[in-house]
C-alpha cells in the first residue's frame, strides 16, 4: 500500500470517527429534549380583578357649515377657540385637554358638492368627576356630547399591576407544587416564566339615553357620578420539570 493510500485511509477513518462523535452528541441532546418534554408540565395561573375607575374621559363636538371652505374652516376655528376660552383657570383641574378640527365637502341629492362641513371636537378628561362635568357643561348649547368615558389612569393600573403580579406568582407556586405532589413527585423546578400583564382592560362605558338638551340640564352629580369599575387581568404561564 502506498504512502498516498494510507494517508487517504486514515483521513477518511478520521472523518468517519468525527462523523459518529457529533452524530452521537446530537442523539443525546435530541434524548435530553424529549426527556425534559416528557417530564415538563405546562401551567398557566391568573388573576382578575374589578377595579374602580379613577378617569373620566368627555369629548364633545360642533359642526358649521360654509359654501366656502376657508370660511368654513374659520367659524370652526372661531368657535372652538370661543369655548377653550371658557375653562379660563379650571385647566389645572384637567389631566388633559385637546382640540381637533376637520373641514371635509359635502354633496347633494344628485351627487355634486354642496358645501363644506367643519367638525371641531374637544376632548377633557380629569380625575375629578364633578369639576369635569362642570366644565364639560360651559361647552353648551354650541357643544354637543359625543361619548363619555370611565377607565383606569396609568398611575391606578400600574399600582393594581403590581399587586396582582405578585399574586398571580405565589398562586402559580401553589399550583406548581400542588400539581408535582399530586404526580407523586417531592420537587419541581422552574424551567421557564412568561408574565403577561395589564396590556389591555374592558371599562364600563357611560352612554346617554337622554338627549344632548335634557343631559345638559341635568346636574353635575346626577349626569356624572356612576364611574363603573374595570375588570383587569394578570397572567403567569410557564412550565416546570417534576422530579
Amino acid at each position: 500500500m502506498s504512502k498516498a493510500q494510507r494517508l487517504h485511509r486514515l483521513a477518511y477513518s478520521l472523518g468517519l470517527y468525527i462523523y459518529y462523535i457529533i452524530s452521537f452528541n446530537a442523539h443525546a441532546q435530541a434524548m435530553k429534549n424529549d426527556d425534559c418534554s416528557k417530564s415538563c408540565i405546562e401551567l398557566e395561573q391568573f388573576v382578575e380583578a374589578e377595579v374602580e375607575n379613577d378617569l373620566a374621559t368627555i369629548i364633545l363636538f360642533a359642526e358649521v357649515s360654509d359654501a366656502d371652505a376657508g370660511k368654513s374652516s374659520a367659524k370652526g376655528n372661531e368657535l372652538l377657540n370661543k369655548q377653550i376660552q371658557k375653562i379660563g383657570a379650571d385647566k389645572t383641574l384637567l389631566s388633559k385637554h385637546a382640540t381637533q378640527i376637520s373641514t371635509s365637502i359635502q354633496y347633494n341629492g344628485e351627487g355634486r358638492p354642496s358645501s363644506w362641513k367643519t367638525r371641531a371636537q374637544v376632548t377633557l378628561e380629569s380625575k375629578n368627576f364633578i369639576e369635569l362635568s362642570k366644565i364639560a357643561a360651559r361647552f353648551t348649547p354650541d357643544f354637543a356630547y359625543e361619548s363619555i368615558q370611565y377607565h383606569l389612569s396609568s398611575t391606578a393600573m400600574q399600582q393594581i399591576e403590581q399587586q396582582m403580579i405578585i399574586q398571580a406568582i405565589a398562586q402559580f407556586q401553589e399550583k406548581s407544587a400542588l400539581i408535582s405532589s399530586a404526580f407523586g413527585f417531592k420537587n419541581y423546578q422552574l424551567k421557564k416564566i412568561q408574565i403577561i400583564g395589564i396590556h389591555g382592560h374592558e371599562s364600563s362605558p357611560y352612554k346617554p339615553i337622554l338627549s344632548s338638551r335634557a343631559i345638559l340640564a341635568a346636574t353635575p352629580s346626577t349626569t356624572f357620578l356612576e364611574s363603573g369599575k374595570s375588570n383587569v387581568r394578570v397572567t403567569v404561564r410557564g412550565s416546570i420539570s417534576v422530579e
